[in-house]
């Protein structure tokens, strides 16, 4: 891990001290909220905690237990590399960067993203280190009933790392994530032989 000469305070808690070259905003410098509806023959996507934004197996018993009313064109338009947030899960983990087109329902939020490495911004805020300010701008009666409001998405803070850093991060993820995955498959095979 590098070490930098100098440091300063993050203002949060359980992040700590951050390198003092990295620039400290909020979420509201990075995001952009649209609705454009209208398009109910796309591809209906979703949004998980472990996979992000992924297409919906709208055939499956098991995956779909909220109702899809037979017209989607209420639904909101989806473009690869906006950012898409479901938000009464945004506390677990629910949202990501997405890389395909598609619609999601009504009740999520969808925003152009403002950063030049969208990898890097969806690394950083699906980190274990995020979900809890996701947690924290929440409220809600029951924590199964959580909402995530505009405001409180835009008081999100974000670091922001120099563009070279934050590439850097992206293509050693990539190697790593590509090892680890062809270390899986070596051992699929040795147990299937």
């Amino acid at each position: 891990m590098k070490r930098y000469s100098e440091y300063k305070d993050s203002g949060v808690q359980w992040i700590g001290e951050i390198p003092s070259h990295w620039k400290i905003g909020k979420l509201r410098s990075y995001l952009k909220l649209v609705s454009v509806k209208g398009h109910g023959d796309k591809s209906l996507l979703s949004v998980t905690r472990e996979l992000g934004v992924i297409k919906r197996n709208v055939e499956s018993k098991e995956e779909n237990h909220n109702y899809i009313p037979e017209d989607l064109n209420g639904y909101k338009l989806v473009r690869k590399g906006q950012f898409v947030i479901n938000k009464m899960k945004s506390w677990q983990g629910s949202y990501g960067v997405s890389d395909i087109d598609g619609i999601v329902s009504p009740a999520y939020y969808v925003c152009d993203l403002n950063s030049k490495c969208k990898d890097f911004f969806s690394i950083a805020l699906r980190s274990m280190s995020y979900v809890p300010f996701f947690s924290q701008y929440s409220k809600g009666i029951r924590v199964d009933q959580w909402d995530l409001s505009v405001i409180g998405l835009k008081s999100i803070p974000y670091f922001e790392p120099t563009l070279a850093e934050q590439q850097s991060v992206v293509e050693y993820l990539k190697v790593k994530t590509s090892k680890i995955e062809q270390y899986v498959t070596e051992r699929e095979r040795e147990r299937a032989a």
